[in-house]
Order: C-alpha cells, then structure tokens, then sequence
C-alpha cells in the first residue's frame, strides 16, 4: 500500500510561535527548559533539602518530608517523560499531563500573588508610622507584583504553545489517517460476476 502524505494545514500560520518558530519546535525548547529547571529542582533537594530532614523534630515529620520529595520527584520525571515521548513521537495524549500541570502552575501563580500582596498589605499597615518602612513596602510590593505578573505571562505563553502542539499533532494523525482510508476506498477493485442465467 503507498503511503500518503498528509494534507497541508489551512491553519498553519497559528501553529507559529514567536519569530516564526514552529509550535512543534517551540514546545521542545519549552520542555528542554522544563527539564533542565526539573534536574536543577531535584538536584537543590539532594544538596540542601535531604540534609536537612535529618535535622526535623519527630519520625513522622521526617516521614512526611521525605515522601512529599519523593513524590514531587516522582511527578516531575513522568510529566516530562510522557512530553518528551508525546512530542518525539507525536502523541497528542502524552502531552496532557504537561497541560494540566501548566493549568495547575497558573492557579498557583494567581493564589501566591493574592497571598504574597496582601501579606505585605497588611505589613505595610503594621508599620504605617514609619515613613521609610512603609516606601521600602510599596516598592517591594511593586517589585513582588511585577514578577508575578511575567511569571503569569510566561507560563501563559508555555501554555498555549503545549495547547497548540497538541491540536497540530491530533489535526495531523487524523489527516494521516482520513489520508490512508481515502486510499484504501480508491485502490478497491470491483470485479463484476455475470449470472449463470442471463436474462432473455
């Protein structure tokens, strides 16, 4: 059976990342990054964090500590397996996980700065006699805000370009496939049997 290439995409140009860069090789930068942040993550953990659950007040803290970085480890290694082989291999699925955790780093992101501004709100109240404390506040305030907000973007853009790789990938596995039965149907051959009793 010939193999068929698939159709070309309408809607190319929205699977475009910045400067022309195909989604598909923008979420491979974006899961390289990913990666090397990940190993950095787990690599601080062995160096500073494990040292320091030696040191914890009772057996069930250290029980608590140590499966809470065992799990988290865990989570980040399937996450970025599962894109890596979604994105080689071309498995919309596999990039699901990676989706859900850029949906779930966004929330976290709106509920940190909610809860970072109005910790140093209330700071600010504390020390409203203070003139120079109550400007160091503000613009830390400010400064606090700010990299929230690149932050939100950020992982915005992250975002969409895994959302984008993963309706490119599923519009192309299905043309690859509408392809191949459209092949199929036409490469048919119908062979006419004449009746053993024609007709007068």
């Amino acid at each position: 059976m010939s193999q068929v290439r698939p159709r070309s995409d309408p809607n190319e140009s929205k699977y475009l990342c910045c400067c022309g860069c195909h989604v598909m090789t923008g979420a491979k930068i974006v899961a390289s990054i990913y990666t090397v942040v990940a190993v950095g993550i787990i690599a601080l953990i062995d160096t500073i964090a494990l040292p320091r659950i030696f040191f914890l007040p009772s057996q069930e803290a250290y029980n608590t500590h140590w499966a809470f970085t065992g799990l988290c480890t865990l989570v980040a290694i399937l996450v970025i397996s599962s894109l890596w082989f979604g994105l080689i291999r071309e498995r919309q699925e596999c990039l699901v996980p990676a989706i859900i955790c850029s949906i779930i780093g966004l929330i976290l992101t709106i509920v940190h700065t909610i809860f970072g501004l109005s910790v140093l709100f209330l700071q600010r109240i504390s020390i409203r006699n203070a003139f120079n404390s109550a400007v160091q506040e503000t613009i830390e305030a400010g400064a606090f805000f700010v990299i929230c907000v690149c932050s939100f973007v950020l992982q915005c853009w992250f975002f969409l370009i895994f959302y984008n790789a993963y309706h490119h990938i599923k519009y192309m596995r299905s043309s690859s496939t509408d392809g191949i039965v459209h092949n199929q149907q036409s490469e048919q051959v119908y062979i006419a049997v004449p009746k053993e009793n024609p007709e007068p």
